[in-house]
């Protein structure tokens, strides 16, 4: 799967989830809807690696 496409999918639940804190979390804890952000980045790195390297052994094994 292409990594932009990773992006377009996990996009769109995180900045949800990130809104909804943000407008329902008390003032004091609205900075914590920006670790969803931080979430966001860890799981599309996640799966980018391991998105890269199950392509990598489909391709050692192709060959």
């Amino acid at each position: 799967m292409n990594k932009r496409k990773r992006y377009w999918i996990l996009i769109p639940p995180f900045l949800i989830i990130m809104l909804t804190f943000f407008l329902t979390l008390p003032n004091p804890h609205k900075g914590l809807s920006i670790s969803v952000a931080l979430i966001f980045w860890i799981t599309l790195w996640i799966w980018n690696y391991f998105g890269d390297e199950k392509q990598k052994k489909t391709e050692r094994n192709i060959n």
